[in-house]
């Protein structure tokens, strides 16, 4: 089943993930915990991580990257192995990308119909994928959801963006005029899982839009230039801190975010929380895009 809407199609989830970047995902054991540098654990996900490898866990599924080459799932079951495949298409690849000293930004990207790409990242439920969504509506193109990795070594920003499903509100979903009975439920999220056509054309970044909320009436707009930049980008790609408490990533970390600040343009983009501001917060983005 698919919904076509503009250059979008949503479509029923894919099955679980056999490949994430370049590298297979295997099955088998996975270590026991041990005594990592960074443990941590929000709700039922636990994780351990050096710089070169790294264990997370759930109730009913685990995962294990190392050396920036090697992915290990383990589930219950087959149920289990679906229902938790975010730690494939999710973890895996944020997981790979510090391990090569690369690193992506917690974001969606959508491409202009003038061609500029632009990154709608922000903490979640901050409203990236409903701004995304409405941008899609609009005409413009689905380019990769939730972590965009982004090569800085050539001066200008490079997105390569990765095949994965994307995560969407009811409400996004309803946006799209999708029953949200075709999406898979994410555990411990308001949110569900679906395919989108996605293109995934490595492409220059020309914006990052960092949306949140905000007390005041009317929609905020905060320019953030060079290295003024540097917090919001280090939150956005190391949002449970993982490689700025790792001494061996947290130089790579930095020297990367500074590059992007460099190369990118980084605007905050504030919502007013007591009303439905989806319309003016993409008008915001396009007038950004297009200046």
């Amino acid at each position: 089943m698919t919904l076509t809407t503009g250059p979008a199609v949503l479509t029923a989830p894919p099955g679980p993930t056999h490949r994430v970047l370049d590298v297979p995902v295997g099955s088998g054991d996975l270590p026991a915990p041990w005594a990592a540098q960074v443990r941590g654990r929000g709700g039922s996900t636990a994780w351990w991580a050096d710089a070169d490898r790294m264990l997370v866990t759930t109730p009913t599924a685990g995962l294990y990257v190392e050396g920036g080459h090697r992915v290990l799932v383990r589930a219950d079951d087959d149920r289990a192995r679906l229902r938790d495949d975010y730690l494939a298409y999710a973890w895996a690849p944020r997981l790979l990308l510090m391990q090569r000293r690369r690193f992506g930004l917690h974001a969606t990207l959508v491409v202009a119909p003038g061609g500029q790409a632009v990154a709608v990242g922000g903490p979640s439920m901050a409203g990236k994928s409903t701004t995304a969504i409405e941008l899609v509506r609009r005409g413009w193109t689905f380019a990769g959801d939730d972590i965009v990795p982004v090569d800085t070594g050539s001066g200008r920003p490079m997105t390569r963006p990765y095949a994965r499903p994307i995560h969407l509100s009811d409400a996004a979903a309803a946006r799209l005029g999708a029953d949200p009975g075709l999406g898979r439920p994410l555990p411990g999220r308001t949110k569900r899982v679906y395919g989108l056509r996605t293109d995934l054309r490595p492409r220059p970044l020309d914006l990052i839009v960092v949306v949140g909320r905000t007390a005041a009436d009317r929609v905020e707009v905060e320019h953030h230039p060079g290295l003024v930049a540097l917090p919001r980008l280090t939150v956005l790609t190391d949002s449970i801190g993982l490689a700025a408490r790792l001494p061996a990533l947290r130089a790579d970390l930095f020297d990367w975010a500074a590059q992007l600040a460099a190369g990118t343009r980084v605007v905050s983009v504030r919502r007013p929380a007591d009303r439905d501001t989806v319309a003016e917060m993409a008008d915001t983005v396009e007038e950004l895009a297009a200046g």
